[in-house]
């Protein structure tokens, strides 16, 4: 990609982000995005084919800076950094760039789907299938914690209760996972 369409796509991604301090990312709108970003309608669409593709790559630009999907689902200790990475539920909760986009209620699934996490879903969900779970339910169980750890750090301001709020979680998580195995191995 050259230097003009990088250009293009950020400032594309930044007039998104802004609007998204004032509205649903579903009332945004190609017209408004390509005001508020200098670029005219043939370069959005030489660039994005619609809105929610800017959002999708708003949400591959976070997904870039958190620990690895697989990495985040086995943590034990989720305050760690891993990879050079925050933790989902960390970056979740103390981004500032992103804190509206992950707000939209589109996000987890967008997130889930990307190349960042995407590609590697299968490997993700190796260990559940080891655990005797069949690949939809595996795939439901990955969601389920996802989408928990997401309503968790999106709740909780208080940064006392939420280290709290997290090691139960990490607690829960830990037991379910025995539970599975206890059952795989017919305990």
């Amino acid at each position: 990609m050259d230097k003009r369409n990088e250009k293009t796509r950020a400032a594309l991604k930044d007039a998104l982000i802004d609007f998204l301090k004032k509205k649903r990312l579903a009332d945004v709108s190609v017209s408004e995005l390509c005001l508020a970003a200098g670029v005219s309608r043939s370069t959005f669409y030489s660039n994005y084919q619609n809105v929610s593709n800017v959002f999708k790559a708003l949400v591959e630009d976070f997904a870039k800076e958190t620990r690895s999907l697989n990495a985040q689902l086995r943590c034990r200790k989720c305050k760690e950094e891993a990879e050079g990475k925050l933790p989902y539920c960390i970056a979740v909760r103390t981004t500032v760039r992103y804190s509206n986009v992950v707000r939209e209620d589109c996000f987890l699934p967008f997130l889930l789907s990307t190349s960042e996490y995407g590609n590697n879903y299968s490997q993700i969900l190796d260990p559940y299938l080891e655990l005797g779970l069949s690949p939809e339910v595996a795939s439901n169980v990955v969601r389920f914690q996802m989408a928990g750890c997401h309503a968790a750090a999106l709740r909780e301001p208080d940064d006392t209760i939420w280290l709290e709020t997290q090691e139960s979680i990490d607690a829960f998580i830990a037991g379910g996972l025995n539970a599975l195995r206890a059952r795989q191995d017919g305990s």
